[in-house]
């Protein structure tokens, strides 16, 4: 689904991995945040096989 929005923030997280959600949560003491990630947060980068995430 394509979303045509401007949005106004003063940090853009790109990732919803671990990494991406915990500068998000960091940044977001400081400012309005957006994290725009192409999967589900916290399922996506090696989030999931750092974990064990292998089958």
């Amino acid at each position: 689904m394509l979303v045509d929005e401007i949005v106004d923030a003063h940090v853009l997280v790109v990732g919803s991995g671990g990494a991406g959600i915990r500068a998000a949560i960091e940044a977001s003491r400081y400012g309005d945040v957006v994290m725009v990630s192409k999967t589900i947060a916290g399922k996506g980068g090696c989030t999931p096989m750092a974990e064990g995430g292998y089958n």
